[in-house]
């Protein structure tokens, strides 16, 4: 165990120091927690069955180990268990009576020992699906004396079961409301006592009780579980899960993975408290230091390199909390370093016996007391320098409300955001200055990455130019010296403006110095001229050889999609060759072509050039006569059902039925017969 001190460790001010871990084989303490519910009866004979394979096992991952077995059910209350007299003796055939939680053996290197408890142990019986197994988990965590764990062991804790799990909160139903106190509560025969008084732990609870005690769990579970318990190792520090087969007859492949993977990792924990902040930085196994806890894959020996990075968040209120000791460690390993943390809090000039401790102080208008160099204010009495009286209003005070702010407008910002208003007067911040703090010396523009052009100083935000310079950055020369030709020549020859030392010539003349004359080109003689060059380098055609195209035509040519319009140094050229017309334009300097640049794309008339007006005459007569149908069709429809309106209006006027209208004639005849029944 090594001690570190920082005892002058001031807030947010980070202490390093560097640690070093080397991978060693500790002795391992590995304790099987099974869940022996009715459903694990062949699970249990499995494990059983597997007998001198687990012994062999262990031989080979390590030489030092001890073994331990628990096992669970369930609290012993409605509704997790049938409480009927008959059902609390034999849950279930062959079962024996249910239980919480009971530690059948301690940690011991007797493997045979191991396997008889196994082997005596019985199943037994609850009534819902979730189990009990948090209780036993809590249980085997912290009665370290009970279980045997060993101080200087690698410690791993087996969960197997196929079921769910009851957690804080559930006991409620059973009218157990006593939270969990996360204390040990075995009696003499291993047994949980508090198991029908206390309810089921938290999983923060569970994180914690596993943080302060070093240990792996590892879930072994069915594969219909595994989801559940992989949101429990989100939460519980450094647990896994792994997946069990039906009968677990994989147990052994499980626990040979997973002390693999738990032994070949390192993971740096510490216990300070919330306002020290510890940050760890490693490579690992790489060559990039990145903030991390955590290195897997380390083979025995093999060392790995960790910077910490303490620091005091926060001063804690309490004077005596200013001394604080916590430890670092590897989780699962008891070897640590205990850091001896100090807290710098305050200052000695802040107190009476300092010697520029200074009560109502001159530096403070005689109204405060003048500490560490800055003014601590009566309570009547504010400002830097206590000058201002709290019992005065602002207006008093100043006369005018704004003498804070140019304006009296309420969005413009009192001492533009760059200062404090005190008494009416703006208090500014570093590097500002002006009434109202409107002013700085950093803020003018920069011209080649210099404020002013290098020509001149920064005043208030605006540029002073040096003698000689002029312009809104100083980048314009006063001095006409540039533009003359020579000692006692005219500026720009006569024919043009001295601008920041460079000559603007009018249209008629060119050059430096305006010294020459602007001649026109003849433009249908070049343009014919750079036309085959255009044809044989940009469209690969026209009557050029390839080998003429290459000594002829040497003047760039730049391939664009669109041509510049209204170009004063250049000619717009349009040529046909093979039915397709050509545009390309040239620019010169004096009477030299200097580039041309030429459109991608001929315009050619081909003979499909009227195949698409056709084709489109066709659509719209077709449209059209499709219209004219619609429109029919419309009408005539409307036209039937005003006839059919019509019609339903005068049946429904109609005074006749069909058995009173005087025009309906009966179907039927009758006829009297004069002679019928008489005697003959």
């Amino acid at each position: 165990m090594v001690s570190r001190n920082c005892s002058s460790c001031f807030a947010d001010e980070p202490f390093n120091i560097t640690l070093k871990y080397a991978r060693a084989e500790y002795p391992m303490d590995l304790y099987y927690l099974m869940d022996l519910s009715y459903s694990m009866t062949d699970d249990k004979e499995t494990l059983q069955s597997l007998g001198r394979n687990l012994e062999e096992t262990m031989r080979k991952l390590i030489s030092n180990f001890t073994l331990g077995f628990g096992s669970f059910v369930d609290k012993t209350v409605r509704p997790y268990t049938n409480t009927l007299p008959s059902k609390i003796k034999e849950p279930c055939k062959d079962c024996r009576p249910p239980y919480g939680f009971r530690n059948h053996m301690k940690l011991s290197d007797n493997v045979t020992h191991f396997l008889h408890e196994v082997g005596a142990a019985s199943v037994s019986g609850n009534v819902d699906d979730p189990e009990g197994g948090f209780d036993a988990l809590m249980q085997t965590v912290v009665c370290s004396e009970e279980i045997g764990w060993r101080r200087d062991a690698r410690r791993l804790l087996i969960f197997s079961t196929d079921s769910g799990f009851h957690m804080a909160g559930d006991g409620k139903l059973g009218g157990i409301i006593e939270p969990n106190d996360g204390k040990c509560h075995l009696d003499k025969d291993g047994t949980y006592t508090l198991s029908t008084l206390q309810d089921y732990p938290s999983v923060l609870q569970l994180d914690n009780k596993v943080r302060e005690n070093d240990i792996f769990i590892i879930f072994a579970v069915t594969e219909p579980q595994q989801k559940a318990y992989s949101v429990l190792t989100r939460i519980i520090h450094e647990a896994r899960v792994g997946l069990l087969t039906v009968d677990s007859s994989n147990v052994l492949e499980l626990v040979e993975e997973k002390y693999k993977e738990v032994s070949s990792s390192v993971v740096m924990q510490h216990d300070a408290p919330e306002y020290i902040q510890v940050k760890y930085y490693t490579a690992c196994k790489s060559e990039e230091i990145k903030e991390s806890s955590k290195c897997d894959e380390l083979m025995i020996g093999e060392e790995v390199e960790f910077k910490v990075e303490i620091k005091v968040l926060q001063c804690p209120d309490n004077r005596s909390d200013w001394k604080q000791m916590f430890r670092i460690s590897p989780f699962g390993i008891k070897e640590a370093i205990h850091i001896n943390l100090e807290m710098n809090c305050d200052c000695s000039c802040e107190h009476q016996e300092h010697h520029q401790y200074k009560e109502n102080a001159p530096e403070c208008s005689s109204n405060g007391t003048y500490m560490c160099g800055i003014c601590e204010c009566s309570s009547m009495h504010f400002g830097k320098k206590c000058q201002c009286t709290s019992s005065q209003s602002l207006s008093a005070r100043t006369g005018i409300p704004s003498d804070c702010k140019p304006s009296t407008d309420a969005d413009v910002p009192d001492c533009s955001e760059h200062g404090t208003c005190t008494c009416g007067v703006c208090q500014c911040t570093e590097k500002f200055y002006g009434k109202y703090c409107e002013c700085d010396d950093f803020s003018c523009k920069l011209k080649d990455d210099e404020l002013c052009a290098g020509h001149g100083s920064c005043k208030c935000g605006k540029c002073q130019c040096d003698a000689g310079w002029t312009g809104e950055v100083c980048d314009c020369l006063l001095s006409t010296k540039s533009c003359t030709a020579s000692e006692g020549s005219e500026v720009c020859s006569g024919h043009g403006h001295c601008i920041c030392g460079t000559c603007h010539c009018d249209t008629l003349h060119t050059g430096q110095y305006c010294e020459e004359q602007s001649r026109p080109i003849p433009q249908t003689a070049k343009c014919e001229s750079l036309f085959h060059c255009v044809l044989c380098k940009v469209h690969k055609k026209g009557p050029l050889t390839r080998e003429e195209c290459d000594n002829n035509c040497t003047t760039p040519i730049n391939v664009v999609d669109a041509l510049k319009k209204n170009i004063t140094d250049g000619v717009n050229c349009v040529h046909s060759y093979e039915e397709c017309h050509y545009e390309f334009q040239y620019l010169y300097v004096k009477t030299s072509v200097t580039k041309i640049e030429a459109l991608q794309h001929e315009e050619c008339q081909t003979s499909q050039s009227m195949f698409y007006p056709i084709v489109g005459i066709f659509v719209a007569i077709l449209f059209l006569g499709l219209l004219g149908l619609g429109v029919w069709k419309a009408i005539t429809l409307r036209k039937d059902r005003l006839e059919f309106v019509k019609f339903k209006n005068e049946q429904e006027r109609s005074q006749w039925g069909v058995a009173t209208s005087p025009l309906y004639k009966p179907p039927v005849t009758e006829f009297q017969n004069p002679v019928y029944g008489a005697v003959s």
